[in-house]
Formats: C-alpha cells, structure tokens, sequence
C-alpha cells in the first residue's frame, strides 16, 4: 500500500491518534523515542508541520530510524525553520517591551513565548502573534508606540494582540492577576507574565473555548502539570465558575488520556474518572484533519445558491452545520458526560435551522 493510499484511507480520527503518539511525553527533558512506522508518520507530516508541532515531533523520532527517512527530514527542516523563526519572534518581542509607554503600561504576556519557557527547550513552541494584556487606561498609548514600529522581518514578524480584558479569566480581578503573576528574564530585559495557577486556569479554558482543536495547547497543559513549582495553589487555581472549573478537570483528564501526561501532582478526588469518549473523538478529528491548521477556516456554502445551483448538495451543506459537540456544549454551558455533546449538538442545530431555513427561504422567494 503506497504512502497516498494509506493517507486516503485513514480517518480523521485515526489520524488524530497517530499525532497524539508522536507527541506523548514530547515536552519532558528526555522523551521515549517514538514506535511508528514511516508510512504512519507521513500520512501526518503536513499537519506536524502546518500545525506548528514538528518541533516536538521530532523530539521523539530524532533518536529513531525514522530521523532518516524522508518524513523524518522533512520534520527537521521544519524544526529547523521553527527555531529561527522563534528567534525572530523573541527579538520582535523585546523590541515591543523596550517602549517606554510598554514598559511603563506593565503589561502581562499571554502564551506565546511565556508558555515557551515551560519547555525544556523553549524553541519547540511555536507561536504566531503576541498577546499583551493591559489596563484600559493604557490602551491608547501603547496602541499608538505601537504603530511606529518597524519590524526587522516583515515576512517573519508577530502581530501584536493587545487585549484589555482576560476573556477565559473572567473572574480574576486585575489585583488578583497581578498579585499571582511572575516576572521572566529576556536577554535585554524582563516581561511579567501570568503566574502558574492562573496560566493553567487559562489554557485549559482557551482550549476548550476553541474546540482543543490545537494539539500545541494540550501539550502546553501537559508541561504545566508535570512541572508545577512548589507551593501551586489548587484553591486559587480552581476557584471562579463551577463549569469553567470542571472544564479545567476534564482537560487534566483528556491531557492523560491522549498523551499520557502524568496527573500525579493534581488534585485526584477532583478529577474525573475519564472523558465521555465522544469529547475524545471531536477533539482528535480536529487534530487529524489538515484543514483544520489553514487560517482562516472557509465558510459553508450559502444554502440558497445550493439550492438555486445544486439543490443534490443540499444535505452536505447542512452536513457543513451540524455543530462540533464541544461548541454546543460549551454555548449552553452543560456539564459533559456521555450523552450532553450529542444532546447538545442536535439542540444547537435545531435552534440554529429555525433561524437560518426561513432567512434563506425568504431571500429566495425574492426574485430580481
């Protein structure tokens, strides 16, 4: 069977799977090298590689006869281009912290290159914007220092994402979040950043309000709890919406069910036995698509030119619709459990069908 007619022939979700080992553990200092066959690596090098993740793929097969193949040196050129590029993104960085309005607005680094400094090897996270949050009040001074930058690689730099409101911490204060923040060191200065309990709360959260689409972010969770510093507090970390907390737990969870990430140090009558398997599943096909790491995601056909063009693609347009069940879910803000992603998913297309049917209906009744 050629590499083209294995990669036809698996599934999303297999595929999903596949990325998932080659990532498992990728992030500890000395990682197992991976048991994969060529033929099952290539059919995921493209969403490695346009997922942001080859660098900590190859992390695991450096050591293998996979490194060899040519797979295996497509990945390393990716991790080649992805550590330049982090270097390019570091100075980009500094340079926006070396404003005097920045540096006197304080701002707290979001992700990113803060989320980098939880690897062994920071390089192997990929990012490609820079979120900065600050006070409204500073709001107008830095956008404006801003807009006089000159990046020094146009073609490679990182957009700067200025956000005034933590949207997946809406219950911590500004007090709180910068009471439990941390400093980092850059070469040519420093940058505050959000504290452990708080990073985790975000990026679990983040997650799942992005569908756990990106396997970076899982990992980034996984870093996290199998490095906690001592003194984490589990109280403050856990505190603030009872649902957005179970997420929290049931990302824990999904992170050692996926990856095998170890949960020794996490609250164990918190957590969940496991995950109901269908939130496994809408994650991984996320993960095994390519389509899924080509920004921006295309929107589904009109019904009404179908309908007016094609009116046998009608149900694949429909198809287009049906709701990821993390998505409704999380838009009705229920618990998850083994029937609330379907149950949630045949609600949100209902509701959303009574909506746009007689919009299009109408629109086509109108004729010029």
């Amino acid at each position: 069977m050629t590499d083209a007619t294995l990669e036809a022939r698996t599934r999303p979700v297999e595929r999903g799977w596949l990325v998932a080992s080659v990532l498992s553990g990728a992030w500890r200092a000395k990682p197992e090298p991976v048991s994969m066959t060529e033929a099952q690596l290539r059919t995921i090098v493209p969403i490695l590689v346009r997922g942001g993740t080859a660098a900590l793929a190859w992390r695991r097969i450096r050591e293998t006869p996979l490194a060899a193949t040519d797979a295996g040196r497509e990945i390393q050129t990716a991790r080649r281009i992805q550590a330049a590029e982090a270097a390019i993104r570091q100075a980009d960085l500094e340079q926006v912290l070396a404003l005097e309005a920045v540096r006197t607005a304080d701002p707290v680094l979001l992700k990113g290159w803060a989320h980098g400094q939880l690897y062994s090897e920071p390089a192997v996270r990929h990012y490609t914007d820079i979120d900065l949050l600050i006070q409204p009040a500073f709001l107008e001074p830095v956008s404006q220092a801003l807009a006089t930058l000159v990046p020094a690689d146009p073609a490679r730099s990182a957009p700067i994402d200025l956000q005034t409101e933590a949207k997946d911490l809406p219950e911590r204060s500004w007090a709180q979040l910068l009471g439990h923040s941390r400093v980092l060191a850059l070469p040519s200065g420093r940058v505050r950043a959000l504290g452990f309990e708080d990073t985790l709360r975000l990026s679990c959260i983040h997650m799942m309000r992005h569908l756990g689409f990106h396997p970076l972010w899982l990992c980034d969770v996984s870093v996290l709890v199998e490095n906690l510093p001592s003194g984490f507090d589990w109280d403050y970390c856990l505190n603030g919406d009872r649902r957005r907390t179970d997420w929290l737990l049931a990302v824990l969870r999904l992170a050692n069910q996926t990856l095998g990430t170890r949960l020794d140090r996490c609250p164990g009558r918190r957590l969940p036995r496991a995950v109901p398997p269908w939130m496994v599943r809408a994650m991984l096909r996320w993960w095994g698509n390519e389509a899924t790491y080509i920004y921006p995601w295309p929107l589904p056909d009109s019904i009404g030119s179908v309908v007016k063009d094609d009116p046998r693609q009608l149900l694949r347009v429909f198809a287009d619709r049906w709701p990821d069940p993390l998505q409704a879910v999380g838009r009705y803000s229920w618990p998850l459990n083994r029937v609330s992603g379907r149950v949630a998913q045949v609600r949100d297309f209902v509701s959303r069908a009574l909506t746009w049917v007689p919009r299009h209906a109408r629109r086509g009744a109108v004729k010029p």
